[in-house]
């Protein structure tokens, strides 16, 4: 599956980590450590994926086993003794670290630090692997989040849905089929970067003209790069018809 293959990707070495997202989020209010700490243990607790335990075998392939245990490390940090400039190097210097740490071995996918840099100034860095969630369900879990928090603060039960669970979408994933694509599935990134994905090939195709194509029938994690290969001509060139004509403006964002 995309979640295995990110998975594995993650733990290959490369000069920065690959699937890794980090948002910092800043509070300019008073915190109630223990409480903030908590509504997160409930938020994650409402949903099983993050109880699961990944471990990549020598084969590449991903065993997955749930468990009673929360596989999310929380943590606070009181940075608040330090001077200003002290203070904003650490931060700095924190986030690029956490963030290069990766998730390479697989014991956590997720970290949450709150960070104190006052008695009403906040940040809290959040560091996991985009193989659990993707932004939309970022934002389900920080609405989550603001719920449990109030409700914890006002002593009261929070008005949340019941959650959905990892196992029973594992197994609509695993009856569903992907075998009768009528068209590849289009991505671009910028202007004149193409990927086109149909249900056994992924091609992508570069500016300067270089070429990658990937068998995700025999090779899922796309070791091999079967762009060169003859006899996939025609794979490549049914997959290039679908180019689009023309990209729209690029209107800023990370460069490609």
């Amino acid at each position: 599956s995309m979640q295995t293959a990110m998975l594995v990707a993650g733990i290959r070495e490369t000069p920065l980590p690959l699937y890794v997202q980090q948002l910092t989020w800043s509070f300019n209010e008073p915190l109630d450590v223990g409480l903030f700490k908590k509504a997160w243990g409930a938020v994650f607790n409402r949903h099983d994926i993050f109880r699961h335990q990944f471990n990549a075998s020598a084969s590449g392939q991903m065993e997955v086993s749930s468990g009673k245990q929360l596989r999310v490390h929380i943590r606070h940090l009181d940075l608040s003794a330090k001077a200003g400039t002290e203070r904003s190097t650490f931060l700095q210097t924190f986030k690029r670290e956490d963030f290069r740490r990766g998730f390479a071995g697989l014991k956590y996918l997720c970290r949450l630090t709150l960070l104190q840099l006052g008695p009403s100034k906040f940040q809290l860095v959040w560091t996991s692997h985009h193989s659990l969630f993707d932004g939309r369900a970022r934002l389900i879990l920080i609405q989550e989040f603001q719920e449990c928090y109030r409700a914890l603060r006002e002593g009261v039960r929070p008005n949340l849905a019941q959650a959905g669970r990892y196992a029973d979408y594992l197994r609509w994933l695993e009856k569903k089929s992907f075998a009768q694509w009528e068209r590849p599935s289009i991505t671009t990134y910028g202007e004149e970067i193409y990927s086109a994905r149909s249900a056994r090939y992924r091609y992508i195709r570069y500016p300067d003209g270089s070429e990658e194509l990937y068998d995700h029938d025999n090779d899922p994690h796309e070791w091999d790069n079967l762009a060169d290969d003859p006899e996939l001509e025609s794979v490549k060139t049914r997959l290039l018809d679908w180019k689009p004509s023309s990209f729209a403006e690029n209107n800023g964002g990370r460069d490609g």
